[in-house]
């Protein structure tokens, strides 16, 4: 008896628009990362690119495009803070992904290091592994210290800025 195996044709290439497409309908929260610079003040960008790793030991993971300002200030061993927004907190998100906004949003210094004051969870953290990944480095961190409040999250899916409860149209 002869059997017939059939191949699923080829998929198409699978391009960086493709793929920005196909993954932005995986809702993430919205984060601000900080880190210290040489001059004493503070940089930060919006990420999205976030997750917890491990919780023994506490290690959680960003995701920071190589040719970011922020990506350039990190080594191992930095201190850098993760700041989780609130729904409320668009402005914030909009100032720090380059889009500057009329009034400069509020920063708590922790131990040497700046979260986003009226975030919903902060966390300092210690850089201990970086792994390039294409045009992005996955930057592994110890957690050291944590806090976190009421509140629900401002989110990212489909390319739009949500409260949770908003959803997004098909």
């Amino acid at each position: 008896m002869n059997s017939i195996t059939a191949f699923a044709p080829a998929p198409p290439e699978v391009t960086g628009a493709l793929l920005r497409q196909t993954t932005g309908r995986f809702a993430t929260g919205i984060t601000v990362i900080t880190v210290p610079t040489a001059d004493g003040t503070h940089h930060g960008m919006t990420a999205n690119g976030f997750v917890s790793v491990s919780l023994e030991p506490p290690l959680v993971l960003v995701s920071l495009g190589n040719h970011t300002r922020t990506k350039g200030l990190v080594a191992e061993g930095s201190r850098l803070g993760i700041s989780v927004l609130a729904e409320h907190q668009k402005d914030v998100a909009l100032h720090f992904s380059g889009k500057p906004q009329p009034a400069e949003p509020a920063l708590v210094e922790v131990d040497g290091v700046a979260a986003v004051d009226s975030a919903i969870a902060r966390m300092n953290c210690t850089v201990i592994q970086q792994h390039v990944a294409g045009d992005h480095t996955l930057v592994v961190a110890r957690v050291d210290s944590a806090s976190y409040s009421a509140g629900d999250p401002l989110v990212f899916n489909q390319g739009r800025m949500i409260a949770l409860g908003q959803g997004v149209a098909a």
